[in-house]
């Protein structure tokens, strides 16, 4: 099998917008939205896994996905902090799922059949709170890594959006 090595450092603007927002992203974090940043300590080294999952990697080269995330975490958190990554995991939400990283989806109980503007409520509510648009359906989708973040998303869309039931489905890989 072939050995190729490239150097990969051109970053587009494009590369350049989603770095600033990481940056004040991991500087000021907030309680929801996207991106959802999750780092892992492992218990051997002093190693960190980091996933970023951020519907707005679907506009970013795969090949620059990891640089912009090794980068920002470079500027907030140190160089120190940059070499303790051993694993960055950069991903859309439907990647995420795939990957099996979002198992606890959050939705509004029995919405099928709603009026138009109750449909665009729960829209908007779940947009609000970080929901994912990159799959073509009816509601935009909101998943969580942990059940806690789930069951945290819930209280803020009862708060939001009192009409709907809120529930939370955990998808479990075969």
């Amino acid at each position: 099998m072939p050995f190729v090595e490239k150097t990969m450092d051109v970053r587009t603007e494009n590369d350049q917008g989603l770095l600033a927002e990481l940056i004040r992203e991991l500087r000021s974090p907030r309680d929801s939205g996207q991106p959802l940043i999750e780092v892992r300590n492992m218990s051997r080294g002093g190693l960190r896994h980091v996933y970023v999952i951020w519907d707005r990697w679907d506009e970013c080269r795969p090949e620059a996905r990891t640089a912009i995330v090794r980068d920002a975490f470079t500027a907030v958190k140190g160089e120190e902090y940059e070499k303790s990554i051993a694993v960055t995991i950069p991903a859309t939400v439907p990647e995420a799922v795939e990957m099996g990283l979002l198992p606890y989806e959050v939705k509004p109980f029995k919405w099928l059949g709603l009026k138009d503007e109750l449909i665009q409520q729960a829209r908007q509510a779940l947009l609000a709170e970080g929901a994912s648009v990159l799959r073509q359906q009816p509601l935009p989708t909101l998943r969580f890594a942990t059940e806690q973040q789930a069951e945290d998303a819930v209280t803020r869309l009862k708060q939001a959006a009192p009409t709907f039931d809120w529930r939370i489905v955990e998808t479990v890989s075969a």
